[in-house]
């Protein structure tokens, strides 16, 4: 096999794999507030129910703060 032959069906391979949407949010954002959350979501969850969990968590925690603040006070059902 050369390395045309081999770059093809290396390219044909990977096109059907799905990212994890932990890299995606990783590539995204470059923060690693997000990152640690998503990661944490997705040791638990499917790749799709990370995705809608996080999207949900991020639009009522931006940051570290708020996040700790909600849980804190509980004034935010997450």
């Amino acid at each position: 096999m050369n390395l045309e032959s081999f770059l093809l069906a290396l390219e044909q391979e990977v096109a059907s794999y799905h990212t994890p949407v932990v890299d995606l949010i990783a590539v995204q954002t470059r923060d690693p507030y997000k990152v640690l959350v998503a990661t944490m979501l997705s040791a638990r969850t499917r790749n799709e129910t990370t995705a809608k969990a996080s999207a949900r968590l991020f639009k009522e925690a931006l940051d570290i703060h708020t996040l700790a603040n909600d849980l804190f006070n509980d004034t935010t059902q997450i």
